[in-house]
């Protein structure tokens, strides 16, 4: 009741707050969660109480310089642990027609039951030229300190981060170089890190003959070294450099192909890069190939994870390749890791057996009631024997060059060339990736758009040589206002240090056709053929996706979709696997305060099905209170799974609502579980 008290004060004076002048904001919410489960006759239950508390004030000091102070109150009571966070910051910004920039500070204290607090400081200063003749002058420096309050530190550490550079563009040329420096010390282990980071690049731009004729070109050199320093020589986790994160969502993680995601590994953990769901694919990609056996997915700082709660355990499955194309073959290490999750470091620490390689991912696998979480950053760490000095460096040289020519009004064609290098030392490892490809287009009439490519990449990493030969034809159509069609051929070859290693055919079609006013029809069809020669094995695997919406009246609208997938394997003996989707959503608006929705899906895959039904309604009691209620009922062979939910929402005002529900779920597998669980939640803004 204690901290129910402080909520109802915060709420109260909010309001008040908001009277004494418009550069004033806040916000407060505050919820409380219960359920209890039950699994085979045994019984467990949990709860907890949120609040959050955010007040900030705006000002102008003069008409150059602005001033932003404000405070955070986070709290978590539980049956579990209870943790308490205060964030009290301050910022001042300059803005003149010279210069722009800004100076803040940052006090963070975490408080939790059962870990020491945790207090960072965090200061940081930039400024950038805003004269537009002249070069471009950045300048950035930061400083962070960090360290527990025991009276014999477990936590003790401070990081320094400076940036300066200067963009410049003149005629044609486009010019930048930063310059950053890094340095890191652990009190406790008098580990001393320091990094420098040259980045330069040169770029142009030039068009000829009405832009008929374009030429595009840029060269870039990086120089990055860093000096670690350690009371004594012996072994130590070391963190792996990476040079490149990826993400994708794929349910099938040992062939997938993932999207590059360098926010991942950027060294910036207070920046969500994506948000998690089933099936998510998170990795990196290492320098060269290293011994790994953990891996940190940090969140962000509002989440946290309850493993006392049952239908909220997740887990983690840990894969690796040395494959460099796409997609890739993964190996697993282990489909469920073992892994604890880091309240003062907001990371999910995962452990694997040591594995060396250059590629690393996970995939996360959620429970039925797993709230989503927002992921910062991916590191790797892997024990590593180092002297008492080490110095490492790495040296990487870019470039790229494109060519575009239109002949004729209706005809173009194009080519590029890239180049990649890194050298690292003391290894000697040197690594590179050297493309050029050529695209011919011509939009022959409205039937009938033709693209041909042809792309060609050479690399060399670790002593292999690869060759990928890729070509592609590519036809569009928009014969009709209400018919479009793509469809598509390629033809790539992979070989080894001169030995041919595989194959691949594909062929993709798409068609959008409007049968009528309110009635589209998509329809995709995609067929791949692979031949591994040295493994002498080939595949077959085609997917048909067919997907049609209807809106039958003003009020009424229905999908139906239906997706067929097949798949060959064939090498020693030959494997087949069939699977079939159809599912169909009915949504009902009779009016603007009720609607209706009926979801079906029906699934089959190596010979087991799933039938899964959905039902909600939703209705506005006034115009500013809405309940909603659902229902789910999805059957297999082997499992039974039930969920009711309630929910209420009722909008104040302009700056306040509150909600609260009601859910219940039963669940047959191998065990037989059932749960209950309430919520409701205040919120107040201005």
């Amino acid at each position: 009741m204690k901290y129910l008290s402080i909520a109802a004060v915060i709420l109260f004076l909010l309001p008040s707050c908001y009277a004494l002048g418009q550069d004033i904001s806040g916000s407060s919410q505050i919820s409380y969660n219960t359920s209890s489960t039950k699994t085979d006759g045994e019984k467990s239950s949990s709860w907890n109480f949120l609040q959050s508390h955010y007040l900030n004030y705006n000002t102008y000091l003069t008409p150059a310089i602005t001033s932003n102070l404000g405070i955070r109150y986070n709290r978590r009571d539980s049956n579990m642990n209870d943790q308490e966070t205060i964030y009290p910051f301050i910022n001042f910004g300059l803005t003149n027609e010279y210069l722009s920039g800004n100076l803040g500070y940052n006090y963070m204290e975490v408080k939790s039951s059962d870990n020491p607090s945790l207090i960072t400081s965090f200061w940081n200063t930039n400024l950038t030229s805003q004269l537009e003749e002249w070069p471009k002058l950045n300048f950035q420096y930061t400083e962070t300190k960090q360290y527990d309050d025991l009276a014999k530190h477990e936590t003790d550490t401070k990081s320094t981060s400076l940036l300066s550079g200067v963009t410049y563009q003149f005629s044609v040329f486009d010019i930048m170089y930063n310059y950053m420096r890094s340095t890191s010390l652990d009190y406790l282990t008098e580990t001393d890190t320091k990094s420098n980071n040259h980045i330069s690049r040169l770029g142009m731009y030039k068009s000829f003959w009405d832009n008929r004729i374009s030429i595009s070109a840029d060269g870039g050199y990086n120089y990055y070294d860093t000096t670690t320093t350690i009371p004594e020589a012996g072994e130590i986790e070391q963190k792996r450099l990476a040079t490149e994160g990826f993400y994708g969502v794929d349910s099938s993680p040992e062939h997938s192909s993932s999207s590059s995601a360098s926010g991942l590994i950027d060294r910036n953990y207070d920046t969500a890069v994506i948000t998690v769901q089933e099936y998510m694919n998170i990795g990196l990609d290492l320098f060269y190939p290293q011994t790994v056996d953990t891996i940190y997915i940090h969140t962000d700082k509002d989440y946290s994870y309850d493993p006392a709660i049952s239908s909220e355990m997740l887990e983690w499955a840990v894969y690796y390749t040395t494959e460099e194309i796409e997609p890739k073959t993964w190996t697993c290490i282990t489909s469920s890791a073992l892994f604890s999750y880091n309240e003062t470091y907001h990371r999910f620490e995962i452990d694997l057996s040591p594995q060396e390689a250059r590629h690393f991912k996970v995939v996360y696998y959620p429970g039925t009631t797993s709230p989503a979480f927002q992921v910062t950053e991916i590191e790797a760490y892997g024990l590593e024997y180092v002297n008492r000095k080490s110095e490492t460096n790495t040296k990487t040289y870019t470039g790229n060059c494109a060519l575009s020519i239109r002949p004729l009004q209706k005809w173009t064609t194009s080519y590029y060339l890239s180049y990649y290098r890194t050298e690292t030392s003391p290894d000697e490892i040197m690594n590179y990736t050297l493309g050029q490809g050529i695209n011919l287009t011509g939009d022959l009439s409205r039937y009938f758009l033709l693209t041909l490519s042809y792309q060609k990449t050479k690399s060399h990493l670790l002593e292999t040589d690869t060759e990928v030969d890729s070509y592609t034809f590519n036809w569009r159509s928009n014969p009709l206002e209400t018919l479009n069609t793509t469809f598509t051929l390629s033809y790539g070859e992979t070989r080894e240090d001169e030995e041919l290693i595989s194959k691949t055919n594909t062929l993709t079609f798409n068609s959008i056709f409007m049968l009528w006013e309110g009635i589209d029809v998509n329809w995709d069809l995609n067929v791949a053929q692979a031949d591994n020669v040295r493994d002498d094995t080939e595949s077959l695997s085609t997917y048909s996706d067919l997907y049609l919406r209807a809106l039958l009246t003003k009020r009424l609208s229905w999908d139906l979709g239906y997706n067929q997938g097949y798949q060959q394997t064939t090498n020693e003996e030959s494997t087949t696997t069939t699977s079939t989707d159809i599912y169909s959503t009915l949504v009902y608006t009779p009016s603007s305060r009720l609607y209706g929705r009926i979801y079906l899906r029906y699934g089959n895959a190596e010979e087991e099905s799933r039938f899964l039904h959905q039902y909600s309604v939703g209705c506005f009691l006034t115009p500013k209170v809405q309940i909603n209620a659902a229902s789910s009922f999805e059957q297999a062979e082997d499992m039974d799974e039930m969920a009711h939910s309630l929910d209420l929402n009722w909008n104040i005002g302009r700056g306040a609502s509150f909600r609260m529900g009601y859910s219940y779920s039963h669940n047959r597998n191998e065990t037989t579980q059932e749960g209950h669980n309430f919520y409701s939640r205040l919120s107040v803004t201005f």
